[in-house]
């Protein structure tokens, strides 16, 4: 493993406070990571996937949401009036890995 994979990921993050780049622990949620930066995402259940209030867009060529969440996940996903069928995902369900290097990472508006 290089020192860069020890150390993360980079990705865009776009909350409330604008957009800036923030280094994702590799293995991690990106839920856990994100608060760890201080990025203001919701996590009402404690990551434990009954809310929704993590809810984010990952927008990365070549990659459709769709196609990697649960059918559980989706159906939290759906009662959203933010969901977006290609690119929203709940935090708390994505794993870090080198595959989201130069994401750039949207949390969704409130409810």
């Amino acid at each position: 493993m290089t020192n860069e994979e020890q150390s993360g990921v980079a990705v865009l993050v776009v909350d409330d406070a604008g957009e800036r780049r923030v280094r994702l622990a590799l293995g991690d949620t990106v839920l856990t990571t994100l608060q760890d930066a201080n990025v203001a995402v919701g996590s009402v259940c404690g990551g434990n996937m009954s809310c929704g209030t993590c809810h984010v867009y990952i927008e990365l060529p070549g990659v459709d949401c769709e196609r990697v969440r649960s059918p559980e996940e989706t159906a939290l996903l759906e009662d959203s009036r933010h969901f977006r069928r290609d690119r929203s995902r709940l935090a708390c369900q994505v794993e870090v890995t080198a595959a989201l290097a130069a994401a750039r990472i949207v949390v969704a508006p409130d409810e």
